[in-house]
């Protein structure tokens, strides 16, 4: 995330861009989150390419420039594209509003879009930790489990108490991986605690 990278990656883009390391650089760029850039990944929204309109709505959500919220909001109930929903979810709950993060959450058990559901979640870090703890409860046992490995990933030992109640769970799966989550915490409370 280093932004005097961002100059150098562009002259890189444009030099390939019609070639599969073009997409690598590219990549690469939507990841540093550099304003300076803002232009050409609100041009890349309008590329028919699905992978090359998904970095440019990552790229301008990890700028984070927040008048873009009210057109993303918008483009996101017009998305039919799943993949590109999702990053519209991301970017408008890195942006602020977080009742998209609900759409990030119920997509972890889909086949796929999962992984990347997740990535987001995990980027979007402990801010969002407080709203990950009601979904413990959802009925479906998969958002369950992946939530128990999602929380150990963050690693904030205040959320051993949140994941107690699932070593119960009916789902082995879940209990299982509470129990993980929950061990996992508490060698990071104990390393703090030593420290």
């Amino acid at each position: 995330r280093v932004q005097e990278a961002g100059p150098p990656l562009r002259e890189m883009y444009e030099a390939n861009r019609r070639r599969e390391i073009g997409l690598k650089v590219l990549e690469t760029l939507s990841r540093i989150g550099d304003a300076r850039q803002a232009e050409l990944f609100q041009q890349l929204i309008q590329d028919p390419d699905p992978e090359r309109k998904r970095l440019g709505i990552e790229g301008l959500a990890r700028i984070s420039d927040v008048s873009r919220m009210a057109a993303f909001k918008k483009d996101y109930q017009r998305e039919g594209n799943q993949e590109l929903k999702l990053a519209y979810a991301f970017a408008i709950t890195r942006m602020g509003d977080h009742a998209f993060l609900d759409s990030l959450i119920l997509s972890l058990p889909a086949r796929t879009v999962g992984s990347r559901s997740r990535g987001y979640i995990l980027e979007l870090g402990s801010e969002v930790l407080p709203e990950l703890f009601p979904y413990l409860n959802d009925p479906d046992a998969d958002i369950r489990a992946q939530l128990c490995d999602i929380i150990a990933a963050l690693g904030d030992p205040e959320a051993i108490s949140h994941l107690t109640p699932l070593l119960n769970d009916p789902s082995g799966s879940v209990s299982d991986r509470a129990n993980r989550a929950i061990e996992h915490l508490r060698r990071i409370k104990g390393g703090q605690a030593g420290q």
